[in-house]
């Protein structure tokens, strides 16, 4: 497995993007601003020579403002696979009262599909294992990935490290 070290452009400007919802209910579940930030991977470039398959992609650093939410666009192609998972480490998470669960940390599933307009939901994870780290395995329903984290609780949250992975068929 070859891993795909991604960084993120601390300059949030410039991938920034409103967040739009028809559906009431949904719209109940976003921030109040209704602002996401949004991430593109930009993977380093692989050698030409290697036939390794990049099936991973690792962001360092992610800031989630209170009540607010980013967006990860994952660069794999999900066309094949089933499933894909993520992982998530906090190492300022270290107590049960400063956890990754108590500071309200939502992953979202969303997909974009060539046929729809905007990207869909379609899973989500709020429960983690362990203080500092947790994940999920969610279903692929289209080729493009894009990771949401939401911010529901009342303190910035800082991942050290989001991991995304795409299984090899």
């Amino acid at each position: 497995m070859l891993v795909a070290l991604c960084f993120i452009d601390s300059s949030l400007a410039a991938d920034e993007r409103p967040v739009e919802s028809n559906n009431q209910s949904a719209a109940a579940e976003r921030s109040s601003s209704g602002n996401a930030y949004v991430f593109k991977a930009r993977s380093k470039p692989e050698d030409s020579t290697s036939t390794a398959v990049v099936n991973s992609e690792g962001y360092a650093d992610v800031v989630i403002p209170v009540g607010k939410n980013v967006i990860i666009q994952s660069s794999l192609d999900y066309s094949y696979a089933t499933t894909v998972a993520v992982s998530v480490l906090c190492t300022a998470c270290t107590t049960k009262a400063v956890s990754l669960n108590a500071l309200g940390l939502v992953l979202e599933a969303r997909w974009q599909s060539l046929y729809a307009a905007t990207d869909i939901a379609t899973q989500n994870a709020s429960t983690f294992a362990y203080t500092d780290a947790g994940g999920a395995v969610f279903n692929v329903y289209a080729e493009q990935f894009n990771l949401e984290l939401q911010n529901k609780g009342t303190t910035t949250i800082t991942l050290d490290q989001v991991t995304i992975f795409r299984p090899e068929n």
